[in-house]
């Protein structure tokens, strides 16, 4: 007994495969061999059969050579059907028992007990769908579209590298927002520095008129000289343990970009105090000559500390267009390596719940196919 592995009725035969055979129900074949079997055909009168009409029907036998016949079945072709039935010749059809329900197409499968293919290629199927599941839920718990490089090679590259540029923006943020803190730092002692000198300037002036006595003018020396004392203090301003108003350190390098070149780094000119204390350090106003003198030292002091401040506040200038253009540099990189890097849940949730249906199905699927050979152990009852 051969299995089915369709059945249908049909209207008509327009070729039929050799491979292929027809039979009907409980109609046993008169000469059960394996000699070539005919499908012929017989007009019969128009008739109604079942639900639909038909202009004639035609009677389908099955002849083999030694003249021996047996009916097969009965079908009609519809009134609309303008295509003949026709007859093939089917070669070496096995022997047969018993003949099926309806005409239909049968498969030369044999029953198995040993290997099961239907059963292997549904188990096949349902490994596919599992992996593919255990993926979809990988990518669903964290949030990537590309945790693997099995995922997309390129892609983990391509978003790699923006990452680390992305990453790499942060720090170089941070640097230049470092420098302008020491910048900062140093700017508020000149500008401490300038407030001294400024009242320095104040008392020499008020030294050098002849109003006052000489009594009166070491009194007014005694306030300069504790300014000039203040001055020589800042000079020793630190940063992060570095003195960045001394002669020691002038100048600072902040790293603002992320590549090893000159253009992505800043030189941070600081304020040289030392100097400007220099310039008025040998200063007195003890006399109104020497008053006058000092006049000069302290307005070429203020003048030197103009000049730093000034360079101090180019320098911060540059940082803070360094820290917008590296932040919004930085934005763009994200943007992009999380549009390569972030999975789409939307569609990673609708293929979560299609491969769950699907893997139901294959268990479903797998069980109906492990049943399929159960019948070979009643052709032994």
């Amino acid at each position: 007994v051969s299995s089915v592995s369709s059945v249908s009725s049909v209207s008509s035969v327009s070729s039929v495969s050799s491979e292929d055979w027809f039979c009907v129900s409980l109609v046993r074949h008169p000469a059960a061999t394996n000699e070539p079997v005919n499908i012929i055909k017989k007009k019969a009168p128009r008739k109604v059969m079942g639900n639909s009409k038909c202009n004639t029907e035609d009677r389908q036998y099955a002849v083999v050579r030694d003249g021996s016949t047996v009916e097969l079945a009965s079908s009609c072709r519809p009134i609309d059907s303008k295509k003949p039935l026709g007859y093939s010749k089917l070669g070496a059809a096995p022997p047969i028992r018993h003949w099926g329900v309806s005409l239909g197409k049968l498969s030369h499968v044999a029953f198995s007990v040993r290997n099961s293919l239907s059963a292997m290629s549904a188990g096949h199927n349902l490994r596919r769908t599992h992996k593919a599941l255990g993926e979809t839920l990988s990518h669903i718990s964290s949030g990537m579209r590309v945790d693997r490089a099995s995922d997309d090679a390129a892609a983990l590259g391509m978003a790699t590298d923006l990452e680390t540029h992305a990453r790499s923006l942060k720090v170089a943020v941070r640097n230049a927002n470092d420098g302008i803190s020491i910048i900062q730092t140093s700017e508020s002692a000149a500008s401490t520095t300038v407030d001294l000198l400024q009242r320095m300037r104040e008392l020499a002036l008020q030294s050098a008129s002849q109003t006052l006595d000489d009594t009166e003018r070491l009194y007014v020396e005694e306030e300069f000289d504790s300014l000039r004392l203040e001055m020589a203090r800042l000079t020793s301003t630190e940063f992060n343990g570095v003195e960045i108003n001394g002669a020691t350190t002038t100048q600072l390098t902040v790293q603002i970009g992320i590549q090893n070149i000159d253009k992505n780094r800043v030189t941070i000119d600081l304020a040289n105090l030392v100097d400007v204390h220099m310039q008025v350090s040998a200063s007195t106003l003890t006399s109104m000559p020497m008053a006058l003198s000092a006049l000069g030292d302290i307005d070429g002091a203020l003048a030197s500390v103009n000049q730093m401040r000034s360079a101090l506040g180019a320098s911060q200038n540059r940082l803070e267009a360094a820290i917008s253009s590296g932040q919004l540099h930085g934005e763009n990189l994200t943007a992009a390596s999380s549009r390569i890097w972030d999975a789409d849940y939307a569609h990673q949730t609708a293929e979560m719940v299609r491969l769950q249906i699907q893997a139901s199905a294959g268990v479903a699927a797998m069980a109906q196919a492990n049943k399929m050979n159960e019948g070979a152990v009643k052709l032994l009852l």
